[in-house]
């Protein structure tokens, strides 16, 4: 458990182009807030020295943020090589922390996700970078469903298009030869995914474990241990189904 006495917990509501920053000692202290920081390098390097304008240091406060897929990854990254702790949590445990708050803002946001630091500050776990492979397999799996949502799409309009009287041939030719090679890509994409999850014996070990339940593929397994952490980022199962943003 974290000791909260003489720690500040910070809280990062993260957009696209910026976030918004929120200091939180105490129920009995004010928030202090910082919006509109930009989602870059520059931004970073104004956010730290912040921090330090307000007494923080790495060794006396923990940053926390929702896990919001890319949006988060540098900022996270770039705080943990300067030695910062730092927490990202799934968002529907931080939303389940709270009453529904009718017009809800960046501000209100940032200020939520320190109180939730605070309060729960002994269930934090520290975040660290992803192996290199479970990466790849994200990057891999992300790209895969982008083919599927393609291929589904020309075959839809395939679909609309052969109710038409008047046809050109060229447009029914086209999707076809689309096709095949969206189908092609995929097949590719299924054996780098392959290639790449045997290069680390445990994730391979894991995925082999995972493909011997009944209905669990490849696709399925390399999802999961993906978007668990190779399951290190689980510790119960309600946290489990809070990552899969299911309400239990």
């Amino acid at each position: 458990p974290i000791m909260t006495k003489n720690v500040h917990f910070v809280g990062l509501d993260i957009a696209c182009d910026d976030f918004a920053a929120s200091i939180y000692q105490s129920p009995k202290e004010s928030i202090i807030t910082k919006e509109g920081i930009k989602n870059t390098f520059e931004g970073f390097n104004v956010f730290v020295p912040w921090l330090k304008e307000h007494g923080l240091s790495k060794t006396n406060c923990i940053i926390c943020m929702e896990a919001t897929g890319v949006y988060n990854e540098a900022i996270a990254h770039y705080l943990v090589t300067q030695g910062f702790r730092v927490s990202v949590e799934p968002p529907l445990k931080v939303k389940r922390a709270f009453d529904p708050i009718g017009h809800k803002t960046d501000a209100v946001d940032s200020k939520q996700i320190a109180e939730y630091a605070y309060r729960y500050s002994d269930e934090l776990r520290f975040w660290k970078p992803k192996d290199e492979i479970m990466e790849k397999t994200k990057h891999l799996l992300t790209a895969r469903e982008q083919f599927v949502k393609q291929s589904t799409a020309i075959q839809n309009a395939m679909k609309a298009y052969e109710k038409h009287i008047v046809q050109v041939s060229l447009i029914v030719k086209v999707h076809r030869q689309t096709l095949r090679e969206i189908e092609k890509h995929i097949t590719e994409i299924d054996k780098e995914l392959d290639r790449i999850i045997g290069q680390n014996p445990s994730i391979s070990k894991m995925t082999n474990q995972l493909k011997s339940i009944p209905g669990y593929g490849l696709l399925l397994s390399a999802s999961l241990i993906t978007l668990t952490g190779a399951f290190s980022d689980i510790s119960h199962h309600k946290t489990l189904a809070a990552f899969l943003g299911i309400d239990l």
